[in-house]
């Protein structure tokens, strides 16, 4: 039971992770230009989205399983929550460029958390 709450936690710590990273990425966007100022937001949330569950659910379909997110809707409220606070928490001003601590967490702590459920 504890392993299992530990497995779920590290789970939703990645969907987080990758959610920052996916929101980061749509800010970058929307500061070099290549989109229109008024979809930052809703950018943002899809960005947020396809980073967090898109492996997962590319996984799911591949194995014929039932879609994760589906089943638990904790990851997409998860995804989409992050997305919103990681958007609306940055000032343009403040936001970073560098997204090198998204990318580092997301490389080393989400892989073995993915690849130790997935067995």
């Amino acid at each position: 039971m504890i392993q299992f709450r530990v497995l779920y936690s590290l789970d939703l710590l990645g969907t987080v992770t990758f959610a920052i990273s996916g929101t980061l990425l749509a800010i970058e966007q929307q500061r070099k230009g290549y989109l229109a100022s008024f979809l930052d937001f809703p950018r943002a949330l899809l960005y947020a989205g396809l980073t967090a569950l898109g492996g997962g659910t590319l996984r799911d379909l591949l194995l014929s399983r039932p879609i994760f997110w589906v089943r638990s809707p904790t990851y997409l409220s998860n995804a989409l929550c992050t997305g919103s606070l990681t958007f609306l928490l940055f000032p343009e001003k403040s936001r970073p460029s560098e997204m090198s601590l998204c990318k580092y967490i997301s490389s080393k702590g989400y892989t073995k958390s993915a690849s130790l459920r997935s067995l």
